[in-house]
């Protein structure tokens, strides 16, 4: 492969932006061993864009100076004699031997799975939670649900992940995109708010956008814009989607403690109030999971609850410790 060709690959390996391909071809330059002039190239030019110097804490470049010479000594070398660093030269900064290079970029880049340490904050049934970032923005986490958040955001962008729903309100910054990954999607912002649901019981994820705009991505691809008012319905089954209008207080009223559906099928309903009450919920008659539910009810009992769904759609039910059973009104 020519220096060129090389050189490309190891600024997106840098940037984690190989594809798999890519990925295989730059783990297969650093097998058969790459020109260290490529290497301190593309590390000077990293240094560049991201505004701050790649340099290594004493206690951490310890460990991975420790941990090279392990390596070292127990594997050959991938390109004539093998050689040995000199602690004095690491803590200089010198990462003249390509082993020293790739260990540098798992570094900066949080590579080979080694992702930043997250934060958790976890929502119980029937539990609604408030969280202010590091960069002011507020995230509103619905029931059963978990935000992944970094203690401090990154130079280049904020990335948080999150598994069930939230409402975000996010804090302007043109310079550092806000990116919410879920599932197989990344939702992708500058400063604006949202509603996301994704659910990994659920067979959809749902985005729906209050104010701004948002990128849909995909792969790395962006599959679609939303605008005020617009939601991107996500089928995880065939990977297809659709964009369409929305109630946006509809859509996180949840906040405020309101449950409320708009002709939505009963089979949709149901894993709205088994998160929402920690209840396990069973259907008697199957013919009943199409049945159309339209309501919008503050937060209340369970049985209230019950008592609204069973009048507004003509059903019964029974109640169990905590399982409920739902079935046709006996006439």
């Amino acid at each position: 492969m020519e220096d060129k060709q090389a050189l490309e690959l190891i600024r997106k390996y840098l940037r984690n932006t190989c594809s798999a391909d890519e990925l295989r071809e730059v783990r297969k330059l650093i097998r058969q061993g790459i020109d260290d002039t490529l290497w301190n190239q593309a590390l000077q030019e990293e240094q560049v864009l991201i505004d701050k110097p790649i340099t290594l804490q004493k206690d951490y470049s310890k460990a991975l100076y420790d941990k090279i010479n392990k390596r070292i000594t127990h594997q050959p070398a991938a390109r004539g004699a093998q050689r040995y660093m000199s602690w004095a030269k690491w803590s200089a900064g010198i990462a003249a031997s390509l082993i020293a290079a790739y260990f540098l970029i798992q570094y900066v880049n949080g590579f080979r799975n080694e992702e930043p340490t997250l934060a958790a904050l976890t929502t119980q049934y029937h539990e609604r939670k408030q969280l202010v970032l590091n960069d002011s923005s507020q995230v509103w986490i619905n029931s059963a649900s978990t935000l992944r958040y970094p203690q401090s955001f990154a130079t280049k962008q904020r990335k948080v992940v999150l598994e069930g729903e939230a409402f975000f309100e996010v804090k302007k910054d043109a310079t550092r995109p806000f990116v919410v990954e879920t599932g197989p999607l990344a939702v992708k912002v500058l400063g604006t708010s949202f509603n996301i649901r994704s659910f990994e019981s659920d067979s959809e994820m749902i985005i729906t956008l209050a104010t701004g705009k948002v990128d849909i991505i995909r792969n790395e691809e962006r599959i679609a814009s939303l605008v005020p008012g617009e939601q991107l319905i996500y089928n995880k089954r065939d990977s297809t989607f659709r964009k369409t209008s929305a109630n946006i207080a509809s859509s996180h009223a949840w906040r405020d403690g309101v449950l409320t559906f708009s002709s939505t099928p009963l089979s949709e309903v149901i894993p709205v109030l088994e998160r929402w009450y920690g209840v396990h919920i069973t259907i008697a008659d199957d013919s009943l999971a199409e049945t159309r539910i339209t309501l919008r009810q503050s937060d209340d009992s369970l049985n209230n609850m019950l008592d609204i769904l069973a009048f507004t759609a003509g059903l019964e039910y029974t109640i169990n410790g905590n399982s409920v059973t739902l079935f046709k009104q006996n006439h």
